[in-house]
This record gives C-alpha cells, structure tokens and sequence, in this order.
C-alpha cells in the first residue's frame, strides 16, 4: 500500500494564458497523518555484488556509505537526470563501479 501521493499544482502566468512553474507535493495518505503535507529528501541505496576468488557476496550500501563511493548525493544525481545532462538511465558515476577493485571493511 502506498504510503504517500504525489500532487502536481500549475500556476497559470501572470496574462492567465500561458502556464507558470509546475509544483509537486508529497502529501501522507495512510490513516495516522490524515492527508498531511511531508517533505521528501532523495536518499542512495547502492545494491553491489562483489566477488573474489572465495565466492560472491550482496552488499547494499545505504545512503552516507553511497555517496562516499559515488562522491554524488542522490539529490545532485536527480538533478543532472532531470536537467538533461545525461539520457542514460544508469548514471555515469555508478557505471564507473562495475569492475573496479576495491576493499571492504564489514563491521558485524
């Protein structure tokens, strides 16, 4: 079930006829917050398949860990998609990672 709904709003310009700035809002739909506006903060989460000559492993890096890798945060990888820099799904900084050799320290 979703937990919130994306709203769009369009301001018409100042002459009525031309459109003005496009808005979204992010509204909470579940009973609790009873249709209250929230605020979303884009956040990484980098699902990487290692392997060595003992076997494969699945790591999933969270956002802090992420952007350390990437050296991007997901709001700046957002805004290059949506700006137009790129039209390539998988974006340069995460295709640079496939086949790169690198040192994991795993805390348990």
């Amino acid at each position: 079930m979703k937990k919130v709904s994306v709203l769009y709003f369009v301001n018409d310009g100042e002459d009525g006829l031309d459109l003005g700035d496009e808005k979204q809002t992010v509204r909470c739909i579940n009973d609790v917050c009873n249709e209250k506006g929230v605020s979303v903060v884009p956040r990484l989460k980098l699902q990487l398949k290692l392997q060595d000559s003992t076997g494969i492993a699945s790591l999933t890096c969270l956002d802090h860990v992420a952007r350390k890798l990437l050296g991007k945060t997901a709001e700046e990888l957002v805004d290059k998609f949506l700006d137009g820099e790129t039209d390539k799904l998988l974006p340069d900084e995460i295709s640079n990672l496939v086949g790169k050799k690198m040192a994991f320290k795993i805390f348990w």
